[in-house]
């Protein structure tokens, strides 16, 4: 982590959702989360298979992309987190504070939404995730949020693996989640800080 040693996760002020946007969220599916384990796990232990790889890019859909959050939500309250590196953005995380804006089983007001987390590809897999989470962590109880509710699927295996190294536990594992049509289990996993 020397490398980073200059980089700065910080609170974005006035927060620039189409800037935030420009950080890539896509990659090669390459493996799957056995949802069998991960369950009796609660979350624990994320163990996974191999698959035919194929590319998952979450902002392909134009409408689910951070840069049209403020027009689906009221994000006057929402807190964006940047990790910068010699004043490059190569990582973020939206908290979404409002939880009635989400449709998350038992969520309450006590709870925090981290909306979206992504970290630029080339600089994937070397802690930037965990920084932001340990941000979001450090924001939330400054809030006096008791809980952080973040949702994956089993196709982002690496989100998972972070997820419950970080302490998240499963609240909800659906396969069916996004509907019959859709190949991807939803998982929503909780944090109690």
């Amino acid at each position: 982590m020397a490398t980073y040693e200059r980089m700065i996760v910080d609170i974005e002020v006035e927060p620039n959702f189409a800037a935030y946007s420009a950080i890539p969220c896509r990659f090669e599916v390459r493996q799957r989360v056995d949802l069998v384990a991960l369950i009796a796990s609660g979350g624990e232990t994320v163990h996974s298979f191999e698959v035919d790889p194929w590319l998952k890019d979450y902002d392909s859909d134009i409408a689910e992309r951070p840069s049209s959050l403020p027009s689906r939500f009221e994000v006057s309250e929402w807190i964006v987190l940047t990790a910068k590196l010699d004043d490059q953005l190569i990582g973020g995380a939206i908290l979404g504070v409002r939880s009635k804006d989400f449709e998350f089983p038992g969520l309450h007001d006590d709870a925090i939404v981290l909306v979206d987390i992504r970290v630029s590809p080339a600089r994937r897999e070397l802690g930037i995730g965990k920084l932001l989470i340990e941000k979001a962590v450090e924001v939330s109880v400054g809030l006096g949020k008791k809980e952080i509710l973040v949702e994956t699927q089993d196709i982002n295996a690496p989100a998972c693996r972070l997820y419950s190294k970080t302490g998240f536990r499963i609240e909800l594992c659906d396969p069916i989640g996004y509907g019959s049509d859709v190949d991807e289990a939803k998982i929503v996993w909780s944090l109690f800080p």
